[in-house]
């Protein structure tokens, strides 16, 4: 996928003085991981895992300069983006007409600091350093802003290539800093004020850098010598400024409107594509309403009629199980009563032993050995006894099966 660039509004945390003139070292807050103003938001888990491109990121700005000695209208711009022209393919890029004026010396890091209702808030946090003697109308600025309590309010430059939408915010999940612009920070002449995308970042302290006094004392020399001079020149160069300006507004804002056309019709296609998803699972959802229903009114239907049926389908069963206790006890009857043991058959164990003997598990199978199991006590006994044996021998009915088979002998 295509990398974008996005644009996310901070302010500068503090400045401070180094043990050497040429540089001063800054500290920025750069965003906290909830939704900033221009509705995007960066989660602490993906930021974790781009900490480290912040690393020699450049800080830039645009610096706008005072219309004459004295004035109080010199200003910073914003990224300032233009349409641009790939040198050898001829491709329309966007171009960011500013220039570098420090740069971040290490990897960013996630600290806490107390908002403005006294909350502790996760924010991340980037230290660099500023090439002082290089601009030190940039470095005045600052320190003007700072003195005055006014919030120095910058903007960090990505890359990234996974995003996505939800409830009209966008959560970028894949990123990496491209750039760090300081913005301007009030109304200044003709330059408007660059509001912030997240409030929590702000300046806690800035330091004025010592410049060698003889330096100073030879630069106000310079310029009353050359303040005529001097002054019809600035006057030329603030009106070529105040014409660039005009035209780089105007390029600007056609990026700017050029980037949220792309933006929009991403976010169209984005939709639509949701949209017929949304709508399918509609469908889908409605056909299993549909099917649950018509599987719960068949459901309840089939119960109302087992629950008619039941009362019968008792009666049938226990008609059943009284056939089959009738013809156990007619089988058993004759083996007891052969074995002149009729009271035994009577007994409340036999008895019990029966009515368990007609089900078809394994009560029902123990029933019926333990039944057994008496019939042979029964026999065995009746052996010891001749006259017994004569007496059943008398008669003419078979008292013991001819097979010799266990299940044959003493059970139906």
């Amino acid at each position: 996928m295509e990398k974008k660039r996005a644009l996310f509004d901070i302010k500068l945390n503090s400045i401070q003085d180094t043990d050497k003139p040429t540089k001063k070292e800054v500290e920025f807050i750069l965003h906290d991981f909830e939704v900033s103003h221009n509705n995007s938001i960066i989660s602490k888990e993906t930021a974790l895992k781009t900490l480290h491109t912040l690393k020699d990121m450049p800080i830039v700005c645009k610096y706008h300069p005072v219309s004459e000695v004295g004035a109080d209208d010199d200003a910073l711009g914003s990224h300032e983006l233009y349409l641009d022209q790939d040198r050898k393919s001829g491709d329309t890029i966007l171009g960011l007409d500013t220039v570098p004026i420090g740069v971040f010396t290490e990897d960013g890091y996630i600290s806490t600091i107390l908002d403005e209702n006294g909350q502790e808030k996760e924010v991340v946090i980037g230290k660099g350093i500023l090439w002082a003697s290089r601009f030190p109308n940039v470095i005045g600025l600052l320190k003007e802003w700072n003195d005055s309590g006014i919030d120095v309010v910058s903007s960090m430059e990505i890359l990234y290539d996974s995003y996505l939408f939800k409830d009209g915010v966008e959560e970028i999940l894949s990123y990496v800093y491209e750039g760090h612009c300081i913005l301007n920070s009030e109304e200044r002449g003709d330059h408007q004020k660059v509001y912030p995308a997240y409030d929590v970042s702000k300046i806690t302290k800035l330091v004025a850098q010592a410049v060698n006094q003889e330096n100073i004392d030879k630069q106000l020399n310079d310029k009353e010598v050359n303040k005529v001079e001097e002054k019809e020149t600035v006057q030329e160069i603030a009106e070529t400024e105040e014409v660039e300006t005009t035209q780089d507004q105007l390029v600007g804002d056609l990026t700017t409107e050029e980037v949220v056309k792309d933006e929009v019709d991403t976010m169209q296609k984005e939709m639509s594509a949701l949209k017929e998803k949304v709508s399918k699972l509609e469908s889908e959802k409605a056909s299993l309403e549909e099917k649950f229903n018509e599987a719960t009114d068949k459901l309840l239907s089939l119960n109302a009629e087992l629950e008619q049926l039941r009362p019968y389908k008792e009666q049938f069963e226990t008609k059943q199980n009284e056939e089959k206790l009738e013809k156990k006890k007619e089988f058993y009857s004759k083996k007891f009563e052969a074995l002149k043991a009729s009271e035994k058959f009577t007994s409340e164990e036999v008895q019990e032993l029966l009515s368990k003997s007609i089900y078809e598990n394994e009560d029902g199978k123990q029933a019926i050995l333990q039944l057994n199991s008496m019939l042979v006590d029964l026999v065995e006994l009746v052996t010891e006894d001749s006259s017994t044996i004569r007496e059943l021998s008398s008669k003419r009915e078979k008292l013991l099966p001819d097979s010799t088979d266990f299940e044959s002998k003493y059970s139906n």
